[in-house]
């Protein structure tokens, strides 16, 4: 089946542990709610606060390439290279916020793999911002943070691939470790993340990050108090994590084996670009 945006809705239900993953996470941070089905675009529009008048618009812009570009950059977070998303930030937050001494040590020897994650993902986060909507990049990036799902994966992103994974560091501040992450590594990342666009245009991704950067710090800070609630709530969904006297080595899944939180978040997000680009940028 090919991989469109309604596809792209029609694989994730409720009572999938997906979406279930998500909307406990999200319980378990201040002020983000769970998400509302997507069963179909209508939904989408109805949640964006359109009527049925909205349709014809809104279906022909599924299938334009900005939201080609979103399907795939929010596929490859989830099945990239086997470097790209094996680490889970909430298996390592397991390791070190309730493990034995010896586990916590090899939670944080995970740090570097993390790091070049967290990082990388930052960039297909701009990435999407910026494809997500038309105009300036400051603008774009601003609609994204506004959109329900930019809301949900910026929350995502802060909380699990930041707070999470570095919350022995997020105390001090976790706007400085998101400052430090790419200060220290954004170049070696966006390289990385170079080559595996097989040729595609990453020419608005810094820029977009850059107009990010404010909201994912917010959103850094916002989480970093409730990580061991998020660690808790996550817990369900993630056989094994409980398990803290195994190597995280052994619990670590390849692309095939992540949670395909990207891939849902960036089926909604698709979705809701559409429906807005229809209506010229504009929540009715």
């Amino acid at each position: 089946m090919s991989d469109t945006v309604l596809a792209r809705l029609a694989e994730f239900s409720p009572t999938d542990a997906t979406p279930r993953l998500v909307d406990a996470v999200f319980t378990a941070l201040p002020g983000i709610d769970p998400l509302p089905p997507y069963p179909a675009l209508a939904s989408v529009v109805a949640a964006l606060g359109g009527t049925a008048a909205d349709m014809p618009n809104a279906t022909a812009r599924l299938d334009d390439d900005a939201s080609a570009d979103i399907l795939w950059m929010s596929g490859l977070v989830d099945t990239g290279d086997k470097g790209y998303a094996v680490v889970s930030g909430i298996s390592t937050a397991f390791r070190f916020l309730f493990g034995k001494a010896e586990s916590r040590t090899d939670a944080l020897d995970t740090d570097i793999q993390q790091r070049n994650d967290a990082v990388l993902k930052g960039f297909a986060l701009a990435y999407l911002a910026w494809k997500a909507s038309d105009g300036p990049i400051a603008g774009r990036a601003a609609a994204f943070a506004n959109m329900p799902a930019g809301r949900a994966l910026i929350a995502w992103y802060a909380s699990v691939e930041i707070a999470l994974p570095f919350a022995d560091n997020a105390i001090s501040g976790g706007g400085k470790v998101v400052d430090d992450l790419f200060e220290k590594h954004g170049a070696a990342q966006f390289t990385r993340l170079s080559s595996l666009a097989g040729g595609r245009d990453l020419g608005g991704v810094q820029s977009a990050l850059t107009a990010l950067i404010g909201p994912i710090r917010t959103a850094v800070d916002a989480a970093w108090p409730h990580v061991e609630r998020v660690a808790k709530a996550a817990g369900d969904f993630l056989p094994g994590a409980m398990n803290v006297g195994d190597k995280v080595a052994g619990l670590v899944a390849t692309g095939a084996d992540v949670m395909p939180v990207y891939r849902y978040l960036g089926g909604r997000l698709a979705a809701e670009a559409g429906v807005l680009r229809a209506r010229g940028g504009v929540v009715a």
